[in-house]
């Protein structure tokens, strides 16, 4: 039963996400409720499958995240950076509130795939990735166990002031061989170096940061 409601909630969140129209961003993502969902990146009304651009400005509006396909830069002025990373189909974005780094939550297998996420730090002449979340996923790992090795969900709900802390949630993977599936913990770490600055319940999580938590999230409470 468990399994059923949270990939339903998954699945529920990704359609809903992704019914963008043309090249309109869609706001809502499934981990952040004030990301762009960047999962209806391809024009299903064209025969061969169109490929649109994703433009996401910053808050200051003098840079903007570019996605093309799986293809992300940011474009500075008419200055143009391609990112080494690529973005997966379904994946959801955000700016930070100072303008200096975006985060990308993405999935590496559809609804039901492993979700992890990237930070890119936005220089006016250079876009660095960083992993935020290596030291949360070493530390949630000893907090469940399955019946054979998992890696879990990873996904971020929010900037925390502005771009040197990022709210993280981890999650145990939503699979039946993992007794406590679908459970998680919150983290505030620190970028560029993802040091664990707290650790939050999920009672926190909600009482805190429910207005911050996507459609994923929200969907399956106190599970």
């Amino acid at each position: 039963m468990k399994f059923n409601v949270l990939f339903f909630a998954m699945l529920s969140c990704f359609v809903l996400s992704g019914t963008a129209q043309s090249n309109k961003v869609s706001c809502g993502g499934c981990w952040s409720r004030n990301a762009v969902s960047l999962s209806n990146r391809y024009d299903s009304s064209t025969k061969a499958g169109r490929t649109l651009e994703y433009r996401i400005k910053s808050p200051d509006g003098t840079k903007s995240a570019i996605v093309i396909g799986a293809f992300l830069y940011l474009e500075v002025g008419d200055h143009r950076i391609k990112s080494s990373r690529g973005v997966n189909f379904i994946a959801e974005i955000k700016w930070s509130p100072d303008s200096k780094a975006f985060f990308v939550t993405q999935s590496d297998g559809g609804s039901i795939g492993t979700y992890y996420v990237d930070v890119f730090l936005a220089g006016d002449e250079n876009l660095t990735w960083v992993n935020p979340a290596k030291t949360v996923e070493k530390d949630f790992k000893k907090q469940y166990t399955c019946q054979s090795p998992e890696t879990p969900n990873i996904g971020a709900v929010s900037w925390i002031g502005t771009s040197d802390k990022l709210l993280l949630i981890a999650q145990v993977p939503p699979h039946s061989t993992c007794p406590k599936m679908g459970s998680f913990f919150g983290y505030a770490v620190s970028i560029p170096s993802g040091q664990i600055l707290n650790t939050y319940s999920e009672k926190d999580i909600f009482s805190r940061w429910h207005h911050k938590l996507g459609g994923y999230i929200r969907r399956v409470p106190h599970l």
